[in-house]
């Protein structure tokens, strides 16, 4: 073959072609294949955006307000294509490598790439810095003007932020900025007069290594594959001078900041593009795969766990301030007064040296709230009531008013590359960020937990900002870490260290950090997801591709609560739905003090919260050991109804023979819920269509459903009732062999 590389070449799959341009490194087009024709998800641009961009500047830390629009990094760099080949099979190209000399002022580095297309388009590459400046960040790849419809409603974008937010219309949002004064990040992008950009990094603030943008009926998807799991990030770009026009386009990016060194070379691990026609579990399921190939192992989640339904959380023991409401010997009493209400997990934070958000990490029992020996016996005295009482410590800060700072705190702080810790600043007091990678940090972790369920007896251990706070670079030698993006891998060390203790102490302690973090699921039992804050918030992105692990959100009154925003009061039962049908364990709140929030101040509410957790027990087996599949094989009509599947999984004793699936229903309609199971999810069962059987139950009681066998598939029709739980079962044992 000939080659010219001035001339697109075009890559081709059973289900979609790649055109690229050799002297470019760009991706011009990804089309889908469909029977009415091709389908271009790409807008063709004028000048082509390369594939990759080098940064020999700093990179900021989190928050990114302030870090470079892709266009400015490497904004004067020139590419020149030294050597390509295209790789055919059965005569048609499938594949393509292409090495290039990248200079920029008088640092100067090679890059080579390589593309393969098949079920899906795979790209990786190497970086060789010839210079003798630090490569602080790589951008590869770089998909550039992603654009699935002409109208920009139609367009949604997917993002692992926590657990996952929905974005609807983002080439319009992502250009104006903050869209929403009390709307958490991402919906707060880094913007100036070339577009605006969401970027967050992995794993930690993103729980996952993959997005997607989804329009009518089909999509691209991002799939970030690292084993090393270095620090990472997902960048979102919408080009733009005028924010009260869309972009034409979405570039969507990985940025790898592990630091490539003067003559140092650097594989860049895999990333496969997912085109695909359907929904955005498409690009789940890759993920998922892939990360079962990387031996992810199920956490170790306790029975009680699996059957919990709630806790009962109190911050206000002691504060920073030096104020407290409660003391170690009122802990009985708060939880028989949670127990009675049919809670029996009680959550304590505040308990430690100079009370929340102060002296960390002194976790030490307070002497102003009690001895040692007063929290010991309320602990003791709880459990042998049959409750489980679980404390908070933190697991990234470190405070500068500590007597611990000057000789430990500022040597375990991360640095940034002039040697300065990180700080941050919580109710009017400073501190800095410990790094994960130091060991007698590690070890403090561990043996925190260990002493905690082990010789004091607690229940379980929240560790705070775990997965919210970082991943954070770190520039000090002395720590021991390899290079500056090392904060996953120390993380998951930190974890791996805190488990092994738990397991050889207490095996039925739970353990739970904020946020969500793939990476970390396998070595804690729970995560706290924080859905209550962010305005887009789509816990079933996490949920769908991890549903073994087990999710808590809070909950909170609609009336008399000071503690959060107006907002999170109007949207409490919206809120409190949307947890409920993900599954999630409720963190409700019992707090007296100045920071009021308990839902004495709304017992209309609270009584509906109760009713709830009561249907969440009737389906206790479908959440505690069900299989999340989120919407696949349902065709809903109502508008306003959301509905997710729960899936029986087969040889796990808590469920009964024929027992197949529970759909957990949340209807904002008022209307009659019709939906369709589709013939693929029938034919899943193994089962004879005629032998369904179905039940429904409300908070209420039962409820009214009917269902008819066809030939596309079951239609269901159920009550208006907001909740229901609908459970799905064969009179048939399921024929194996089908």
């Amino acid at each position: 073959m000939a080659l010219d590389p001035s001339t697109p070449v075009q890559l081709e799959s059973e289900r979609f072609v790649v055109t690229f341009l050799p002297a470019a490194a760009a991706l011009e087009q990804i089309a889908l294949k469909t029977a009415g024709g091709p389908q271009p998800l790409l807008a063709v641009r004028e000048r082509p955006e390369p594939l990759f961009r080098l940064n020999w500047g700093p990179v900021t830390q989190q928050p990114t307000r302030s870090h470079p629009l892709p266009p400015r990094i490497g904004a004067e760099a020139r590419l020149h294509l030294v050597a390509w080949q295209v790789n055919e099979q059965e005569g048609l190209p499938c594949g393509i490598r292409a090495e290039y000399e990248v200079t920029e002022d008088d640092r100067k580095a090679r890059v080579a790439l390589r593309i393969e297309v098949g079920a899906e388009i795979v790209l990786q590459g190497r970086v060789e810095n010839e210079s003798d400046a630090t490569i602080s960040e790589v951008l590869f790849p770089i998909v550039a003007g992603v654009r699935l419809e002409e109208d920009v409603q139609a367009e949604t974008l997917f993002y692992p932020f926590y657990s996952g937010v929905r974005l609807p219309a983002p080439r319009r949002s992502i250009p104006q900025g903050r869209t929403d004064a009390q709307a958490a990040a991402p919906l707060d992008p880094v913007y100036d007069e070339a577009g605006g950009m969401i970027r967050h990094l992995y794993c930690g603030q993103l729980s996952m290594a993959w997005m997607a943008v989804e329009g009518e009926g089909r999509g691209l998807g991002v799939v970030h594959c690292d084993p090393a799991y270095e620090v990472t990030g997902l960048v979102v770009y919408a080009p733009g001078k005028d924010p009260r026009a869309p972009a034409d386009g979405l570039d969507l990016a990985v940025t790898k900041l592990r630091p490539v060194a003067p003559e140092e070379t650097h594989r860049l691990p895999v990333t496969r593009l997912v085109p695909y026609a359907g929904s955005w579990h498409q690009v789940a399921d890759a993920y998922r795969s892939w990360a079962e190939s990387q031996r992810f192992l199920p956490p170790r989640v306790p029975k009680w766990v699996r059957e919990s339904h709630a806790l009962t959380a109190h911050y206000d023991f002691k504060w920073a301030d030096g104020t407290f409401h409660h003391t170690f010997s009122d802990i009985p009493q708060l939880y028989r007064r949670s127990a009675r209400e049919g809670i029996g997990h009680l959550f304590l934070a505040g308990w430690f040296t100079g009370g929340f958000d102060h002296m960390y990490p002194e976790f030490f029992p307070d002497m102003e709230l009690g001895t040692v020996m007063d929290f010991i016996d309320a602990v003791r005295t709880v459990c042998s009531e049959g409750g489980r009482v679980t404390f908070y410590i933190n697991g990234s800060l470190f405070g500068r008013s500590s007597r611990y700072f000057d000789t430990l705190g500022r040597a375990w702080a991360a640095k940034d590359p002039e040697g300065k810790p990180v700080d941050r600043h919580f109710f009017g007091n400073d501190f800095v960020l410990s790094c994960r990678g130091v060991p007698q940090y590690q070890r403090l972790m561990r043996d925190t937990v260990r002493w905690l369920v082990g010789e004091v007896g607690a229940s379980g251990v929240y560790i705070d900002t775990f997965a919210a706070m970082g991943p954070h670079l770190c520039c000090d030698p002395t720590h021991g870490h390899p290079h500056a993006a090392h904060w996953n891998r120390d993380s998951v060390a930190t974890l791996r260290m805190v488990e092994d203790a738990v397991r050889r102490h207490n095996p039925e302690a739970f353990t739970m950090i904020e946020g969500c973090g793939d990476l970390y699921g396998q070595w804690v039992v729970a995560h706290l997801i924080q859905g209550w804050y962010y305005e887009r918030t789509f816990p079933a992105l996490f949920r769908y591709t991890f549903p073994e692990y087990v999710l808590v959100d809070m909950v909170y009154p609609s009336r008399g609560q000071s503690f959060r925003p107006a907002r999170v009061s109007r949207e409490a039962y919206d809120q409190l739905h949307r947890t409920f049908i993900h599954g999630c364990i409720l963190w409700i709140y019992d707090q007296e003090d100045e920071r009021f929030c308990n839902f004495r101040t709304d017992p209309e509410m609270w009584e509906y919260v109760k009713k709830l957790i009561a249907l969440r027990d009737i389906g206790k087996r479908y959440f505690g050991w069900g299989r999340f599949r989120d919407t696949v094989g349902l065709q809903v009509a109502t508008g306003g109804a959301d509905v997710k599947r729960y899936q029986a999984v087969p040889g796990q004793a808590a469920f009964a023979s024929g027992d197949l699936e529970m759909l957990a229903v949340w209807n904002r309609s008022g209307k009659d819920l019709k939906l369709r199971l589709a013939p693929d999810l029938v034919r899943s069962w193994a089962v004879s269509p005629d032998s369904l059987h179905m039940d429904a139950v409300g908070v209420d009681g039962l409820a009214r459903v009917r269902w008819r066998a066809g030939r596309d598939g079951v239609d269901v029709e159920a009550g208006s009732e907001p909740i229901l739980l609908i459970f799905i079962s064969s009179k048939e044992p399921a024929d194996e062999t089908k």
